[in-house]
This record gives C-alpha cells, structure tokens and sequence, in this order.
C-alpha cells in the first residue's frame, strides 16, 4: 500500500465504520493516462447502486478537503458484488439468504451445496435446499464449511 493509499484509508475508515460499511480496499493508481482511486466497501447488507451513490457522495468532499491526493482523479467506489465471499463466522447475519456454500467434506457426495440459510449453530448450519422437485432441510457440520458466497436465485 502506497501513501496514498494509507492515507486515503485512515481518512475513510472510521467514518464509514460508523455508517456500517466495511472500507476493504483502497487503491490508487493510472490507468490510459488518467488517475484513479478505487475505494471497495462493504457491508452484511445487501448494497444497493443508491448506497454506492451516497457513499460516493459522502467522501467525495472529505478527500476534496484532504488534499491527499493533488493531481486529478476519478473516484470508483464498488461493492465486494452479488455474489461475495462471506467469512463462515458471519453466517449468522446471512439468514434466510440463499447462499452456496462449499464442504471440505462432502454431505451425501455433494462438495457445493446451494440453498437459503434457515439456522446458524455453534456445531451446524440448516439450509433449505432444492431435492429434484421437493424442498428439504438439511443439516451441515459448520467445521466442514470452508467457504461461502451470496447465490443469485434464478
């Protein structure tokens, strides 16, 4: 991370923390000939083009009045996207999300289960997934989960 990079990132950190958002990277670089500071955010909600927007809003001035950054810039803020990673630890803030979920230990044969997240225990995880053309719950050792994203239903 560069100095202004670190900069930027102390600058933001704490008052998008307030906000709920999750600063997850910062990156400044040039690219055809043009500057630009990158910023990811984060956040166990679902992150809507508006909060980017408002996001974008918000520290617009505070780096305008920062003068870290002298030569001109575009600034890109984005999400992690739909279908982020999500720490296994978190997945109590996932309920009833549909998820895709992968096993170090395969349930049934099956090393990627996709379905919507009903219950998160110390020992398990309860997910509700598609059976050919039933529904069922099925219980999964949390230690097997090694990772996890957001799933798009289709």
């Amino acid at each position: 991370m560069n100095h202004i990079e670190s900069a930027v990132t102390s600058l933001l950190k704490g008052k998008l923390n307030s906000l709920g958002y999750t600063l997850v990277k910062v990156h400044y670089q040039k690219e055809n000939g043009e500057y630009y500071l990158h910023i990811v955010i984060d956040k166990d909600e679902d992150i809507s083009l508006d909060m980017i927007v408002s996001v974008s809003d918000l520290i617009s001035p505070l780096l305008d009045a920062s003068d870290i950054i002298t030569d001109p810039y575009i600034l890109d803020v984005t999400s992690l996207g739909a279908e982020k990673a999500i720490a296994v630890s978190k997945l109590d803030h996932y309920l009833n999300r549909y998820l895709n979920v992968h096993l170090s230990h395969p349930y049934k044969g099956l090393n990627n289960i996709v379905g919507t997240l009903l219950e998160v225990k110390k020992e398990s995880v309860t997910m509700l997934v598609q059976e050919k053309a039933k529904k069922k719950a099925i219980t999964l050792v949390r230690n097997d989960i090694d990772k996890v994203n957001l799933a798009i239903k289709f």
